[in-house]
């Protein structure tokens, strides 16, 4: 119970910040940010690309608390991401470690996922990772470089 409590305090803690905003307008501030080259993937130094709680870093967090409230299944949540950058098949080694290593939003690591999206962030330097099972967003949660 105490989970399942942390679980729906820290969905509503991410949609909060987020609240008022429509997803439309997230979805089109993070396809031209996606689009713009930061220090990390061979551009220069952008705050809103780049920086801690900048521009592309809370829309990626809102359109994630979306997704996964939402139950977004995996055309939706492409209309609103685009095309994952990666996408990692479960079971398999590569998705046991992103799921080793990301800190998960919120609760802890995920059980059973189908898939992993990751949706890069800062370059490949800092990931978003959105769990797929049964063709519809569950999880969500950050690799992040921690540097």
């Amino acid at each position: 119970m105490r989970v399942l409590f942390g679980l729906l305090l820290g969905l509503a803690g991410e949609l909060h910040a987020c609240k008022g905003e429509d997803p439309a307008d997230w979805a089109r501030s993070h396809q031209e940010l996606r689009s713009t080259k930061g220090h990390f993937s061979g551009g220069a130094w952008s705050p809103s690309v780049d920086a801690w709680g900048g521009t592309k870093h809370r829309v990626m967090k809102c359109l994630a608390a979306h997704a996964t409230a939402k139950r977004l299944r995996a055309a939706p949540l492409r209309g609103l991401m685009g095309t994952p950058d990666e996408v990692l098949r479960c079971p398999s080694t590569a998705c046991s470690d992103a799921i080793g290593k990301a800190d998960w939003q919120p609760g802890g690591s995920p059980a059973e996922p189908g898939e992993l999206w990751l949706y890069d962030w800062r370059g490949r330097h800092d990931r978003l990772l959105i769990v797929m099972a049964a063709g519809t967003a569950r999880r969500s949660g950050w690799l992040y470089a921690r540097e």
